[in-house]
């Protein structure tokens, strides 16, 4: 035990009441970090800011925890790639201190967080997986607001190089391996930040979404990822687009991305959405409607997993079977014949060729803005029939390692097909900048995380964010990997 460990312990014991006499009992005199015993670790962000503001535990404490399994466990996995720890301790400290003055900081008081190392953080570098010496002065503007309500930053998780790929692993930092079996990938571009989260590494997590980069890393390790309607939380501080004094050549803003939390429950998710829009999004202020409907047998629900242009896996549409099994038993009707007035193979090459042009720098043709333009009337239709969609997040659980970008393939049902395929059930979302929330259902005969995508009309956060919370009563939900 350090002296700065001993001296918050000694603090704690300092002082009276039945809530922090309880906390005592429960940390059986502050002994080390784990005394905190596993339940802190992988519980919801949400419990442990409620376990913080009542004394149960010390700022402090849990992010020495979380250091602490950081050294035990991430040499394997590679998820934490850069930590600023003094002066996360500093700010540890300082939490706990406010509390006992009577002060809070905001909803999330002393939760020690990690952060996508594709936003500006003062302290650390943020390399994008591209860029070793970049070391941003100001935060990027969703992680200040996560600061300003009272999160703890201490350290980056990994990323592919530029955030372009559905693996993890680049030059600087090397491979991010998924905890449920290291063999495989945990997915991309936010995989390491979907690590940290699934093994208890970090409260909650901020990931950012243009190709499926929240939802299929939460579905290959087995969180919940939230993609947000496009716009509503500022992108300001992210790379991409890269500052212009490192700016490559033909790599601009891409304008379809968003930021959105990935976390251990549906409530975390609720809560940073609410912290991350608090003040405003890209163009102005943000109100999100309430859900739609006020108990889960009253949702309007289509479930979209069949589809000429790409076979699920067995494995995976099995377990997707089972968790609609669940809702219907639950007395909840769906329709899994209702489609929007498209076909998916077409939609995925409008939005492949928009994707392009933005990553690109080449002009996006005009007839592909229009044909977008129609795409997104086609859901308004469809949105006025139905609440949600249901659908898979990849049509394939995290698979092995593959680096090499002239032979990857993904394999569904033992026949290959191409790599591009993998992020076509997460076009849908993200050509229209509707929400979509990754919520875990189960795991496949292999024993890996399944998840399944929740799909609403623009601004219907919340409608997405509660199905998901009921959804999880019936089936599924988080689960630690084993091991950890």
């Amino acid at each position: 035990m350090t002296t700065a460990e001993w001296y918050d312990c000694r603090m704690a014991k300092a002082h009276t009441g039945i809530t922090l006499l309880l906390a005592g009992l429960l940390l059986s005199g502050c002994s080390d970090a784990d005394s905190l015993g596993p339940v802190p670790t992988f519980e919801s962000a949400t419990a442990l800011a409620k376990r913080i503001r009542t004394g149960e535990i010390t700022s402090r404490q849990l992010l020495e925890h979380y250091l602490e399994r950081i050294d035990r466990f991430d040499g394997e996995l590679g998820a934490v790639v850069a930590m600023d720890v003094e002066a996360a301790r500093r700010r540890a400290d300082g939490a706990d201190e406010a509390l006992r003055d009577g002060r809070s900081w905001g909803r999330l008081h002393g939760l020690p967080i990690t952060i996508k190392d594709s936003f500006r953080v003062v302290g650390m570098p943020t390399t994008a997986g591209e860029f070793p010496d970049l070391m941003p002065e100001e935060n990027a503007v969703a992680v200040q607001r996560l600061i300003d309500e009272g999160a703890i930053v201490f350290g980056k998780t990994n990323v592919p190089s530029l955030l372009s790929d559905w693996q993890t692993f680049n030059d600087i930092y090397g491979t991010t391996s998924n905890p449920w079996d290291t063999a495989r990938t945990p997915g991309g571009s936010s995989g390491g930040a979907a690590v940290a989260v699934a093994t208890g590494f970090a409260a909650f997590e901020l990931g950012s979404d243009i190709a499926g980069s929240i939802r299929i890393p939460s579905g290959f390790v087995g969180v919940y990822g939230h993609k947000p309607t496009h716009g509503i939380v500022p992108l300001a501080g992210h790379i991409p687009p890269v500052p212009p004094s490192v700016r490559v050549p033909g790599v601009p803003p891409a304008d379809i991305a968003v930021a959105g939390p990935i976390a251990r429950s549906v409530d975390d998710l609720e809560l940073l959405l609410d912290v991350l829009t608090a003040e405003g999004g890209e163009t102005g202020p943000v109100e999100l409607p309430p859900a739609r409907r006020g108990r889960l047998e009253a949702y309007r629900v289509a479930v979209w997993f069949d589809d000429p242009a790409l076979e699920m896996d067995d494995g995976v549409r099995a377990v997707l079977d089972d968790a609609v099994a669940a809702l219907r038993d639950a007395g909840l009707e769906v329709d899994t014949r209702a489609r929007p007035a498209f076909e998916l193979a077409s939609y995925f090459r409008t939005y492949f060729r928009i994707l392009a042009g933005r990553l690109t720098g080449n002009a996006v043709p005009p007839e592909a803005i229009a044909e977008a333009r129609r795409l997104i009337v086609a859901w308004d239709a469809f949105f006025s029939e139905y609440d949600v969609l249901l659908c898979p997040v990849a049509p394939v659980t995290a698979f092995p390692h593959d680096h090499d970008l002239r032979t990857r393939r993904i394999v569904v049902n033992g026949r290959d097909r191409p790599y591009v395929d993998l992020p076509i059930w997460s076009s849908l979302a993200t050509l229209a900048g509707l929400p979509s929330t990754a919520v875990p259902v189960g795991t496949s005969d292999e024993g890996l995380p399944v998840g399944i995508q929740i799909l609403g009309p623009p601004l219907a956060d919340r409608t997405t964010l509660d199905f998901a919370r009921r959804l999880a009563e019936h089936v599924g939900g988080y689960e630690p990997p084993p091991g950890y």
